[in-house]
């Protein structure tokens, strides 16, 4: 089903923009690491242990955020706290790569992270100018935010992919780290 399925419907489908581009990357790189990683068969090093079950609770964390209600009473819809969630991530694991410095990381596994990384940050800018839209009702009318629902069905996809990547990858890792 493609992005457009999921928001106005067939007719209204655009070329893939940078949402599909970035997805579709964040899939291979997931599936080579998740290859490469099991024909390495080599016991994980504890660096990449330490990200995997970071990685593996904030992305449980973020599919918890899309299982979340939406509720009325609330200023932010829960779309805005769900792209919070994609930047945290894109924010994090930089970060984590970071602390890890000196060691000698798999590199199909840096490569599946940052790719991750820059897919869950495209949704910055977009996140930006729907928070001032929401603020002030007339953005929305001059155009300046984007599309609600293609953002809705792009970050579910961006949440899919970070998923498989869990799946795939970082939970095999963590799993094989914490077995004596």
């Amino acid at each position: 089903m493609d992005d457009c399925e999921l928001t106005k419907g067939i007719d209204t489908c655009a070329p893939p923009d940078q949402f599909v581009r970035l997805r579709l990357a964040a899939y291979d790189a997931a599936a080579d690491a998740g290859i490469s990683w099991a024909l390495k068969g080599q016991p994980p090093r504890r660096a990449e242990v330490r990200i995997a079950s970071e990685l593996h609770q904030d992305i449980q964390a973020a599919r918890a955020a899309w299982g979340a209600p939406e509720t009325t009473d609330d200023h932010w819809p829960q779309l805005v706290r769900r792209l919070h969630s994609l930047l945290h991530i894109s924010h994090l694991i930089p970060a984590l790569l970071d602390t890890s410095g000196g060691q000698d990381l798999d590199a199909d596994l840096v490569q599946a992270l940052r790719t991750a990384a820059v897919m869950c940050g495209g949704f910055d800018r977009p996140l930006t100018e729907l928070e001032e839209s929401l603020r002030d009702s007339s953005a929305h009318r001059h155009g300046r935010a984007s599309d609600p629902d293609l953002l809705a069905a792009a970050s579910r996809h961006a949440l899919t992919a970070l998923l498989l990547l869990d799946k795939q990858l970082l939970s095999k890792i963590a799993a094989r780290g914490n077995t004596p």
